[in-house]
């Protein structure tokens, strides 16, 4: 199971970093029910909210 944790998450970070979906669209594309899992697992695993990894990673983009 944690591999595919870990899969979802390096998809979802992609995403994050380069599509303008909503946070429910990336949750449901790699494989969450909802937003509220996906964002709770995503913590987890980055140590921070979705929202804030893609500002950060997109202000570091520029």
């Amino acid at each position: 199971m944690a591999y595919v944790t870990h899969r979802r998450m390096h998809l979802a970070a992609g995403l994050l970093c380069t599509s303008n979906d909503g946070l429910a669209q990336i949750a449901e594309q790699v494989g969450y029910e909802t937003e509220v899992t996906f964002s709770k697992a995503f913590r987890v695993w980055a140590g921070e909210p979705p929202g804030h990894y893609r500002r950060r990673m997109r202000e570091a983009a520029r």
